[in-house]
């Protein structure tokens, strides 16, 4: 637990909170918000471990920009040259501190306009469940990540017969309701691991859930560092426990095959 989190007043009124002593929120340790925690903190170790120079950073999916909000907490921000990239204009127009942003309107699943290899981090963050084809977002990420260089991928996902059934519900909204849900893709932790480790692309670091699935009514222990540091223990040991993973993987050398 950082000082930032331990110095936290939890006699503030309900609006006042702010979720890890960064943004506005219900409660001081949502678990929502701990998905940015952990990229952040990843993003800061990378750096720190590399103890070179300014770093270039792709945000895929950047939406609000709340990941340099998370980062800037690490103490890491000045390091980073901010890219991002997003499939709606509208949210790249209401994004956190959009002047130290490099930003752009695209789709992943279509390619990016960004050269091979430019980038030193990739953060992928809530984006693969939404897309028709999974696979082709992860091949633009292998090409405009450097070799070694870093990926932060998370997903929501569904322990092993649920992701079944969740699968076949999407399915049959779509093809005999004509309803089109947001999150067209069906995850669990295994078959994460398994379409990153296709081609010998990445070598997976670490994976960990951050959140326990069966949650219900318990928000308000959201509000306890101690439930917090429970979920992430129970996130690395049981990640499969957990309604989101998140995964910490290193490009591969590129090698002579096709990439």
């Amino acid at each position: 637990m950082t000082q930032r989190e331990n110095i936290i007043d939890t006699s503030q009124p309900r609006s006042h909170k702010l979720a890890f002593g960064i943004e506005p929120s219900t409660r001081l340790f949502k678990l929502r918000l701990a998905r940015y925690k952990a990229l952040a903190e990843n993003v800061a170790n990378s750096i720190r471990e590399e103890g070179g120079g300014k770093v270039a950073l792709l945000d895929i999916g950047v939406g609000s920009g709340r990941s340099m909000r998370y980062i800037e907490a690490e103490g890491v921000a000045d390091q980073i040259d901010f890219y991002g990239i997003d499939l709606k204009q509208r949210r790249l127009s209401s994004v956190y501190s959009p002047q130290r942003w490099h930003l752009f309107q695209g789709d992943i699943e279509e390619g990016t306009p960004f050269k091979s290899g430019k980038f030193d981090i990739v953060l992928c963050e809530q984006v693969l469940e939404h897309l028709n084809n999974p696979p082709a977002a992860i091949n633009e990420i292998a090409r405009v990540l450097r070799p070694d260089g870093l990926l932060v991928l998370g997903v929501p996902i569904f322990p092993w017969g649920l992701r079944y059934i969740r699968r076949l519900m999407v399915h049959v909204s779509l093809k005999w309701f004509g309803i089109t849900r947001s999150h067209l893709q069906t995850f669990d932790a295994t078959s994460l691991k398994r379409l990153l480790n296709e081609h010998h692309r990445f070598t997976i670091l670490k994976s960990y859930g951050l959140k326990i699935f069966i949650r219900f009514g318990l928000s308000p222990l959201e509000d306890f560092s101690w439930y917090y540091r429970l979920n992430r223990w129970v996130g690395r040991i049981f990640p499969n426990l957990c309604s989101d993973v998140q995964i910490v993987a290193r490009r591969n050398p590129v090698t002579s095959q096709k990439q």
